[in-house]
């Protein structure tokens, strides 16, 4: 595992050569991933983690329902409506929007029971829980993969053989295998995986990095800076493979 300065926070670098596919597969068995949400960044972390043999389930509404079946998520099997994903889940990957975030949290903390992971790939809700009401039970663990880049590339670059970089964080260690749970849903999306201490730092440093981007501010006029945002990893990565 290497070690790099970035904006003089020492961050652990974790590669898919370090890290593989098979133990990625090891590591979540036993556990049933549930993506809340099949929209940009749920669809692409699905499909992928799908496509590389890990036990996913999606929950999804009307929305966006006939897109999972057709992509071959298959109703009572591998999707249901939200809440019973989230029931049926072991690690809740919470892909909504920060506003559904907000407005389905009653609910959906209800599932949320002992031993569980909640895992996020955008740090709002986390950070400004107290204005979110986002605020999880002291009993799980909660992690982030932020992917650094658009969640459609997250799939094309998947596809292509390449993938993202990424970074993960820890906010909440119940278990005790919180970081080794963050692990291996980023896999399958990136290859290479970043990981600040301390924990909570990298869920308040991707949070002004993906507002900026949600208004057009990334890419294009204003680059991020890895001082003060943690802006993804900057060694070389070996790119991910599909099995």
């Amino acid at each position: 595992m290497a070690k790099l300065n970035i904006g003089g926070v020492i961050e652990d670098v974790i590669t898919a050569e370090e890290f593989t596919l098979d133990m990625a597969r090891e590591a979540l068995k036993g556990e049933t991933v549930a993506i809340i949400g099949y929209g940009v960044q749920g669809r692409g972390q699905a499909l992928n983690m799908k496509d590389n043999g890990i036990n996913v389930i999606v929950g999804e509404g009307d929305y966006n329902w006939q897109k999972a079946i057709d992509e071959g998520f298959v109703p009572g099997k591998t999707l249901f409506p939200p809440m019973e994903a989230a029931a049926r889940g072991t690690i809740i990957q919470y892909l909504l929007s920060d506003a559904q975030q907000k407005a389905i949290w009653p609910e959906l903390k209800s599932h949320l029971t002992k031993g569980k992971a909640l895992y996020f790939s955008h740090g709002f809700s986390i950070v400004y829980k107290e204005q979110t009401g986002v605020i999880p039970p002291p009993d799980i663990d909660v992690i982030l993969v932020a992917p650094k880049g658009a969640g459609r590339t997250v799939r094309d670059n998947f596809l292509a053989g390449s993938g993202i970089n990424s970074s993960f964080a820890v906010f909440q260690d119940a278990t005790g295998r919180a970081r080794k749970r963050a692990w291996p849903p980023a896999w399958p999306s990136v290859p290479a995986i970043s990981f600040p201490p301390p924990s909570k730092w990298r869920f308040t440093a991707t949070s002004p990095v993906s507002v900026a981007s949600s208004w057009a501010a990334w890419p294009g006029s204003w680059r991020p800076s890895t001082t003060n945002c943690g802006n993804g990893v900057t060694a070389p990565a070996r790119p991910s493979t599909k099995p």
